[in-house]
């Protein structure tokens, strides 16, 4: 095997675990101010706002995703998906198996 496929290899996974904490936090934002405004919060009282809610949050959305697909159709990146993927899913299986333990607790009346 050679370095360079090596450093792809490294390369491309560093970039999905990114890839997916991005789509995670834009994903988080859009969903909290539905949440907000649904529980009777109130944006002005937010100390940071995105004026142009939720159009850049969604532009980003698919923007990652498209990036997404791109990787997972190059030949360079595709073993990305192959090692990203399965994580993924551990991921959501611990944290499924975390929040059931009462290790993990999602707030829901915080505003």
């Amino acid at each position: 095997m050679s370095p360079d496929k090596v450093f792809i290899w490294l390369t491309s996974i560093a970039g999905f675990n990114t890839l997916l904490g991005w789509f995670g936090s834009y994903l988080s934002h859009y969903k909290f101010r539905k949440w907000l405004v649904k529980n009777g919060g109130s944006v002005d009282k937010l100390k940071y706002k995105m004026h142009t809610y939720p159009i850049p949050t969604i532009l980003c959305l698919f923007a990652l995703i498209a990036i997404a697909i791109y990787t997972a159709y190059s030949p360079d990146t595709r073993f990305s998906f192959y090692i990203g993927v399965p994580m993924l899913i551990l991921y959501f299986i611990f944290g499924t198996y975390l929040h059931k333990k009462g290790k993990m607790i999602l707030v829901t009346n915080h505003f």
